[in-house]
């Protein structure tokens, strides 16, 4: 069993993100608020073929309270509300599996 699962977030405009992790019952295991993100080619994490950042983050397998999370289905919810220019905001909801 790994002792990490690794996110990798698509920022597409400037945006304050964060991502909430759930357990299949709904409850909130873990979340991580990575506060403002510029979309820029600069950073190491973004792409080189348009103005996409990638945001990567490691997680420790562990819930808020520091405890590790039971292997199972976990569902994770990413959340970016744009901080220029027209309100926007972008939701996505995926699948992880926990071995």
């Amino acid at each position: 069993r790994s002792n990490t699962a690794r996110f990798h977030i698509n920022v597409p405009l400037r945006a304050r993100v964060e991502l909430k992790l759930f357990n299949i019952a709904g409850d909130l295991v873990r979340s991580k608020n990575f506060g403002e993100r510029e979309a820029t080619t600069s950073s190491n994490f973004c792409t080189t073929d348009g103005p996409t950042c990638v945001l990567e983050w490691d997680w420790d397998l562990k819930n808020d309270n520091g405890r590790k999370v039971a292997p199972g289905t976990y569902f994770f919810l990413v959340r970016e509300e744009s901080s220029q220019g027209e309100a926007v905001i972008r939701q996505q909801v995926k699948k992880l599996l926990i071995p």
